[in-house]
């Protein structure tokens, strides 16, 4: 007995070795490392259409006159920082910009022109969101914008109109800036709205011009002699019509001595403003009293392009009680509604209804009211 407890203890002691609790761990745990629970995956860079950059689409200048160019931004999430460069400064001997307020100042040289009588360079903007945020990594977003310069002053200039975009509002306004030297001062002025160089059924393009006046109270000097800036009106109200698709806007100034300066042309996308819905209700619906009757219409877009809501619609209910009107709640151009009216506990006479319905695309909403009666009899 003497020599077998001690052999039994023994045995029980390496069989109570065998049992490792971390036998099934990790080995980042069986090292003495706590997985991370708190780690953030990282994001996917920014989609490449929620960097926007506001900037002209192309600029006009002239050999020792000075150009400024406003670089702008935003970035459709948001608190995401971002910060602009200039990647090819250096092609643009002397040229500087500031990150802090988006401006490209140069004064070109004839150095710049080499003897031609005008030079095309590139300005090449990268807009940058700052990595690290919200966990995304740097984005980035690059427009090019063409600087066209000529040698000495011969004839005024169209410097650039500003907007890129042609919001869909009643009226809306875009700013331009021009050079004319033979000015005295912004009375001198004359810009006039013309035909695009290449025509519009040989490039597709359709023409804003008669829908564009020249604001001739607007016309401001700057600070540069014989700089000016202007601004054009936009009529939107009677284009409910407008189809989409690029629209061409051409300018041209003309001096006081009648010297007509190079036209300068701009190609819009126009997204058309939504038109007001149309609906196959009729007007009037005659019923007897005491009956239960169900109707059926449409309110739709006739252009398909929109997309149609309605609201109250409990309005039915509220003048016959025990009635009703209730529509689809799809998100497309047509929305199918069906009332059911309810005469049963309802004097004889005319009761008149009415309901909204809005059609709405990119961003903006028009709405109708539609009226409709009633008549027991």
């Amino acid at each position: 007995m003497k020599i077998l407890i001690p052999f039994l203890a023994g045995a029980i002691l390496l069989a109570g070795c065998e049992q490792d609790p971390m036998k099934n761990a990790s080995d980042s745990v069986r090292n003495g490392h706590l997985p991370d629970s708190g780690k953030l995956e990282p994001q996917k860079p920014l989609p490449k259409d929620s960097l926007q950059i506001d900037a002209p689409g192309k600029y006009n200048g002239r050999v020792n006159f000075p150009i400024e160019i406003k670089i702008a931004g935003r970035v459709l999430v948001p608190d995401i920082p971002f910060t602009f460069i200039v990647a090819n400064l250096d092609r643009f001997p002397g040229a500087t910009f500031d990150a802090a307020t988006g401006v490209f100042k140069w004064t070109p040289n004839k150095e710049f022109l080499n003897g031609q009588m005008a030079v095309m360079e590139t300005l090449e903007v990268v807009m940058k969101t700052l990595p690290g945020v919200k966990n995304y990594p740097e984005s980035t977003e690059t427009k090019f914008i063409p600087v066209i310069i000529t040698n000495e002053y011969e004839r005024p200039i169209i410097n650039t109109i500003i907007a890129n975009k042609v919001p869909m509002k009643a009226e809306t306004r875009l700013a331009f800036e021009l050079e004319d030297q033979d000015a005295v001062n912004a009375k001198d002025l004359n810009v006039v709205v013309t035909d695009c160089a290449t025509p519009s059924y040989g490039s597709g393009k359709m023409s804003l011009g008669a829908l564009v006046q020249v604001d001739r109270a607007a016309y401001k000097e700057t600070s540069f002699k014989g700089k000016y800036t202007g601004e054009l009106k936009i009529n939107l109200n009677n284009v409910d019509n407008l189809t989409d698709g690029d629209y061409c806007l051409a300018l041209q100034a003309v001096s006081k001595f009648g010297v007509p300066s190079l036209i300068f042309e701009k190609t819009y996308e126009v997204v058309a403003r939504p038109r007001m819905p149309e609906t196959t209700l009729d007007y009037s619906y005659e019923l007897k009293t005491g009956e239960i009757n169900q109707i059926t219409f449409s309110v739709f877009d006739t252009s398909t392009l929109g997309r149609i809501t309605t609201s109250k619609t409990d309005s039915l209910s509220k003048v016959l009680p025990g009635s009703s009107l209730t529509c689809s709640s799809n998100w497309g151009a047509t929305q199918t509604c069906k009332m059911v009216i309810n005469t049963t506990a309802v004097a004889v006479g005319r009761y008149p209804i009415e309901f909204e319905a809005s059609n709405a695309r990119a961003g903006v909403s028009v709405t109708k009211k539609i009226n409709f009666d009633i008549v027991v009899k």
